[in-house]
């Protein structure tokens, strides 16, 4: 379960990046080939899904990193998956039923009837997401990239595939979703196989006193996770209260999170282990120097990717989405600023410490403030409202967290964070971005080709700009953190 930081962090951050491209191509085939009024109706399912599975799961992926790391031996390690992955499927059929009897409230709130017609599709997709997002935390645990790589690329293909199946089928929207959960389905059953595969043991009995162990750290972080589930889909949650489905659709693909953090993400995956067992060897300082580390080197290509999503936003949403969801742009600039936030997860010293409640307490002020920011700033100003108030709400808990942080690794906030590193990397990018706006506006940039040839340019000069004021120093961390 050892490993280089580095290395596990590359072979971890190029099976993320060609997910990433996978999935681009499947949301850019769903945009063209699905009406506003289908894709919105795809959206309310999402949104009722994922707040289901943050309910009923209750934080336990995250307990994969936490007791997996810990474990001794063998038995701890085949204990803890058995019991883990079959409360996780206990809870699936739980999340099932209620998903099933709650159709008549989703078609209310949503004001579309539709939704009934989805009902099997809300009863078995909870399940393959939970089986599925679980083996990554695991795989990372037993250093398994080259694995994990295989089943995220073979996941996000299926994806793909049942849109073009659905397609040259001429197929309509039920019968795409129902290849669609075909796909998830094996590869779920796949997942089964290879957690056995791991120990080539398998205990058919959930330890009882484990499961309360695993309880009692996920909990605190689980309610965090709906809470933050909840962040994230209250302005989507908003808008289809206020508005129609087709104004819904528009709104979630502006307002899509690009998974542009993904180096970011692989680094924080792979640290999360090692610095749960320098705390728990009373290593503070070498935890907070790899964290710190991991976070400049991630804000390096986060901070630049945001200035170029804010700069070219009706670029990328028309060779994403197509044209017709160009009135999201706005929407979109705004939604890049929460990639400076995914440069690290703030709350990483709270979960490999174990201090987990905080956790819960910030997440929850962070959802009270942007539901209520959320339905004031709508009523003022539109669509683009819940926006901005998903970007205050996770300022607030991100800060929040790192505050409290600095009190459980006794470190002055100064120095538990690269601040001056990040404000000079922020400054650069800005200025730069302001030149590029400016230029943009005076020769009129459009979505043709000729405006998508100009944008591939401006991205590489401005790349190319980036790497020669940063390189050495970019260099320079990731030697260290190797």
């Amino acid at each position: 379960m050892q490993g280089s930081v580095g290395k596990s962090a590359v072979q971890l951050t190029v099976a993320r990046v060609l997910t990433l491209l996978i999935t681009l191509v499947s949301a850019m085939l769903l945009s063209r080939f699905r009406s506003l009024f289908e894709y919105g109706t795809y959206s309310q399912l999402l949104i009722v899904i994922q707040l289901a599975i943050s309910l009923f799961t209750m934080g336990l992926p995250n307990s994969t990193n936490f007791f997996l790391a810990r474990a001794e031996n063998k038995e701890q390690r085949v204990d803890f998956l058995s019991s883990f992955y079959g409360l996780c499927t206990i809870l699936s059929v739980a999340t099932a039923i209620v998903l099933f009897f709650g159709v008549p409230v989703f078609e209310s709130f949503f004001e579309n009837t539709t939704i009934s017609d989805y009902a099997f599709f809300l009863v078995v997709f909870p399940w393959t997401q939970i089986i599925i997002n679980s083996i990554s935390n695991v795989l990372v645990v037993y250093g398994r990239i080259k694995r994990l790589f295989v089943i995220t690329v073979v996941n996000a293909f299926v994806s793909v595939l049942a849109i073009l199946v659905a397609q040259w089928m001429g197929l309509g929207f039920k019968e795409y979703l129902a290849i669609y959960l075909v796909g998830e389905v094996v590869v779920s059953v796949w997942i089964y196989l290879e957690i056995f595969l791991l120990e080539r043991k398998w205990t058919f009995k959930i330890n009882a006193e484990l499961i309360k162990s695993i309880i009692a750290y996920s909990v605190p972080i689980g309610v965090a996770t709906l809470v933050g589930t909840a962040n994230i889909e209250v302005d989507k949650l908003v808008i289809g209260y206020f508005f129609d489905t087709d104004v819904l659709a528009i709104y979630t693909n502006a307002a899509k999170e690009l998974p542009l953090y993904i180096f970011s993400t692989s680094l924080t995956a792979v640290i999360m282990p090692k610095m749960t067992k320098y705390f728990k060897d009373g290593n503070a300082e070498e935890a907070i120097a790899l964290w710190k580390r991991a976070v400049k080197l991630g804000f390096y290509l986060t901070s630049y990717l945001t200035m170029i999503c804010i700069v070219f936003a009706p670029q990328i949403i028309a060779v994403l989405y197509s044209e017709k969801y160009l009135p999201g742009s706005s929407i979109f600039q705004v939604y890049s600023l929460v990639l400076l936030f995914r440069t690290t997860y703030f709350g990483i010293v709270l979960n490999t410490t174990g201090k987990t409640r905080f956790v819960l307490y910030s997440s929850l002020l962070a959802l009270m403030l942007n539901l209520g920011f959320s339905f004031v700033l709508c009523v003022l100003f539109g669509p683009i409202g819940p926006a901005w108030a998903t970007v205050i709400s996770m300022a607030v808990v991100a800060f929040a967290q790192l505050n409290y942080s600095t009190k459980i690794v006794g470190i002055n906030v100064r120095h538990i964070f690269p601040w001056s590193d990040l404000m000079r990397i922020s400054i650069f990018n800005a200025i730069l971005g302001a030149l590029i706006f400016a230029w943009t506006h005076f020769i009129n940039l459009g979505v043709d080709v000729a405006g998508f040839a100009i944008t591939v340019v401006a991205v590489g000069v401005s790349l190319g700009a980036c790497a020669l004021c940063f390189y050495r120093d970019a260099k320079k961390e990731w030697n260290e953190l190797k």
